[in-house]
C-alpha cells in the first residue's frame, strides 16, 4: 500500500509541475483519497494482524532484506507500530 500510495502522489505532483489544469482543480480530492485509502489499510492492518498472530501466521519480519533470524514479536505483542 505505501509503494501504491508514493506511486500515485508522484505522479500527482508531477501533473501538477506540468500545470495541468484537471490535476490543479482535483488535487485536494486526489490528497484526500489517498488519505482515506492509507487509513482504510491502516485498518485493515489493525483487524488483520491479531488474527494472524493468533494463527501463528506472521512473518518474523515485515521489513525487506531482514535477516531471517530477525526476532520475532513477543506474543501478544503487536510490531506495526
Amino acid at each position: 500500500m505505501r509503494d501504491l500510495e508514493q506511486t500515485a502522489t508522484d505522479n500527482h505532483l508531477r501533473r501538477l509541475r506540468e500545470g495541468r489544469p484537471q490535476s490543479i482543480e482535483t488535487s485536494s480530492l486526489h490528497i484526500d483519497i489517498a488519505r482515506d485509502l492509507k487509513r482504510i489499510a491502516a485498518h485493515i492492518a489493525s483487524v488483520a494482524y491479531p488474527i494472524l498472530s493468533r494463527a501463528a501466521r506472521l512473518r518474523r519480519s515485515r521489513l525487506r532484506g531482514m535477516s531471517p533470524r530477525a526476532p520475532a514479536t513477543a506474543p501478544g505483542k503487536p510490531h506495526w507500530h
